[in-house]
């Protein structure tokens, strides 16, 4: 589209020499080339208007709120959102939204490989599951796209229901229900109507899509739309998987009677799986669609990745964490190794408000009580919490470490890694565990 065009959408005015055309809309402005929009966000770190010479000489165009821009608004997300809505209204595309407090991403994946088999299939990518995030990847969906997978996360009330009102989607994926985020929601009551805002979005004729065996989003996902499909292990549930086998490599599960395999283990991935069927049964994808689409996706970095180094075995799954997604990977650990000895390294959980250190401690409490757990490396603000909590619970103090930085943490492994050691990495994302690998390496 040209300048104009995008300048009338965001409600913005031009301010540039020519009407020339965009190629691409970005936020960030490392990835400025010519014919690239770049919108100037200021962020709690960074403010993007700081950019906007730097952006100008890789040719490419600013949207911002300073008169130097080449479109000039009063809010730069506002305009983005609002811009992203009108590309969302003109696309002949149907969009299918996902959101839960873990399993997001792997989902959006899934769904997504599943239904390329069907048209031209866009999917936000990696975590762009942000207001702001999902505005940029809307507006470079190709406008061949027939179907559009959308990741929707929220730290706050109302912001799921910002994000549909841009992505107007017409079914919704709720994966599950955890401790992410309920710091900033004060309640898991509070986090579960947060996630059915997405119910709330979607038209009278939408479809709905949920974990089945979760009680309390099975209650109250039954007074929402009629159109719904459930997904689980539970008998009752619409889209029923029965695993068969799960090793580091992978897993392998039945549905109906039919036999797949996916290129990531754990329980908790054969639902998102599962959750991945029901989206395509909505949009009529067959049963051969189903099945090569779950078996041809890939799985991002650091997601349950397998890796040696140098004769130590790790298991990387450092993309992200909560106090129920570290419960639910060292469950899996016991099961596919229990023939292994967990060195398990773990980083600060975030947005857990008030609950943080009770949530780390209990965190800690758990995986001295899971079996084959030999030795806990804890990092962060509140490392202390969680080896205390470890501690109470019996664990040998001998085997808790804290460290302060990546190389010494690598340096701690190193020290105590055995032949039938395995190392599992968990933390949030802000910690930078893959840098540990980097050390680990040298």
């Amino acid at each position: 589209m040209k300048l104009s065009d995008f300048s009338k959408w965001s409600g913005g005015h031009l301010n540039a020499a020519s009407d020339s055309e965009i190629e691409s809309v970005i936020t960030d402005s490392r990835r400025a080339v010519a014919g690239s929009l770049f919108i100037c966000i200021k962020g709690k770190r960074r403010d993007g208007h700081d950019f906007i010479e730097q952006v100008k000489k890789s040719g490419g165009y600013t949207l911002g709120e300073k008169e130097n821009c080449d479109i000039v608004v009063k809010s730069s997300v506002d305009a983005l959102a609002r811009a992203a809505g009108y590309y969302r209204s003109a696309a002949s595309m149907a969009v299918i939204g996902v959101t839960g407090s873990s399993g997001k991403t792997t989902t959006v994946g899934m769904v997504a490989s599943i239904l390329k088999n069907k048209d031209k299939t866009c999917s936000t990518p990696k975590s762009f599951n942000t207001l702001i995030g999902v505005s940029e990847a809307i507006l470079n969906f190709s406008p061949a796209c027939r179907y559009g997978v959308i990741e929707m996360g929220a730290n706050h009330q109302g912001e799921i229901r910002q994000i549909c009102s841009v992505a107007r989607p017409s079914a919704g994926i709720i994966t599950n229900i955890g401790d992410a985020h309920i710091g900033c929601f004060g309640s898991r009551e509070n986090l579960l109507n947060a996630k059915f805002e997405l119910a709330e979005s979607l038209p009278s004729e939408g479809c709905l899509i949920y974990n089945y065996d979760q009680e309390d989003l099975r209650k109250k996902a039954s007074l929402y739309s009629d159109s719904k499909i459930s997904f689980g292990f539970k008998d009752g549930s619409d889209v029923r998987g029965k695993i068969v086998d799960i090793s580091y490599s992978g897993s392998i599960f039945e549905w109906k009677g039919i036999r797949i395999g996916i290129k990531i283990p754990g329980s908790f991935n054969v639902l998102n799986a599962l959750a991945a069927i029901a989206g395509a049964i909505h949009f009529k994808a067959s049963d051969e669609e189903i099945k090569r689409g779950l078996e041809e996706y890939s799985p991002p970095e650091h997601r349950m990745s397998y890796i040696n180094i140098e004769g130590i075995e790790i298991v990387d799954d450092c993309y992200n964490a909560n106090p129920a997604s570290v419960k639910a990977l060292f469950l899996e650990m016991l099961k596919i190794h229990p023939q292994k000895d967990i060195i398990a390294v773990t980083g600060c959980m975030h947005e857990l408000g008030d609950r943080s250190e009770d949530l780390h401690r209990e965190t800690g409490s758990f995986l001295a009580g899971i079996d084959n757990v030999k030795y806990i490396l804890s990092s962060g603000k509140y490392s202390s919490n969680l080896l205390k909590g470890a501690e109470e619970s019996g664990f040998k103090k001998k085997n808790l470490f804290s460290f302060s930085g990546t190389c010494e943490a690598s340096e701690i492994i190193k020290k105590i890694a055995g032949k039938k050691s395995l190392v599992v990495l968990k933390a949030s994302r802000l910690e930078s565990f893959e840098k540990i690998l980097e050390e680990l390496k040298q």
